[in-house]
């Protein structure tokens, strides 16, 4: 009995470490390359370095000097812009976060899936696996997402929870020995079976 209240303190108080991080950190995303940025590498001019005279050039010959302003000018440009992507405005859509903290001994593996909700289907996003004592930040458009943890990663049984991420939101996970909490900035569970998955109302079985 000693040992599961103490459980729960732990569990109490890193959670409340993880909230305070999401409250003072906003999500963060890779900033997306550019069309532009890609095509502003330019090729070293001019001939390459010959290791030594070839044979089959011992003869002397007329040497044609390319003018490089005149090529320049017979290349037709493009009628249309090349597309260009602002890493900012991508980054404004994904204002939800999930955080995962793995405090177990093994791997964790998370299989996550968004769902829609009017029409029930479907689509898997991708399988992540945590490692020991490690903790893994994604930062996601607001939506409906189901977790499918495994211990250890690829486990055919697990406990599963969804969730309905809104602007703003970030959840976290915290995976222990045999359980794995769960909190919400700006949640206050009503009693110890909010923390933890297999039994809090933040859940959607």
């Amino acid at each position: 009995m000693v040992q599961g209240k103490t459980l729960v303190i732990v569990l109490l108080v890193v959670l409340a470490a993880l909230t305070t991080s999401c409250n003072e950190a906003s999500p963060s995303t890779a900033p997306t390359p550019t069309a532009s940025s890609q095509a502003g590498s330019v090729a070293p001019s001019g001939p390459p370095e010959s290791a030594g005279p070839s044979p089959a050039l011992e003869t002397p010959a007329a040497v044609v000097t390319a003018n490089p302003s005149a090529a320049a000018s017979r290349v037709p440009s493009s009628p249309h812009p090349r597309p260009s992507f602002d890493s900012t405005a991508v980054s404004a859509y994904f204002t939800g976060k999930i955080t995962l903290l793995n405090l177990a001994d093994a791997d964790v593996g998370v299989a996550v899936t968004y769902v829609d909700p009017a029409s029930g289907q479907s689509e898997a996003l991708g399988t992540y696996a945590v490692p020991s004592f490690a903790q893994q930040t994604y930062a996601l458009p607001p939506a409906s997402y189901r977790l499918d943890f495994g211990q250890p990663p690829g486990s055919s049984t697990g406990l599963r929870c969804t969730i309905v991420v809104k602007d703003g939101q970030a959840y976290s996970f915290v995976a222990v020995p045999g359980a794995i909490a769960i909190s919400r900035a700006g949640y206050t569970p009503a009693n110890a079976r909010d923390l933890f998955v297999a039994t809090s109302s933040l859940c959607k079985k």
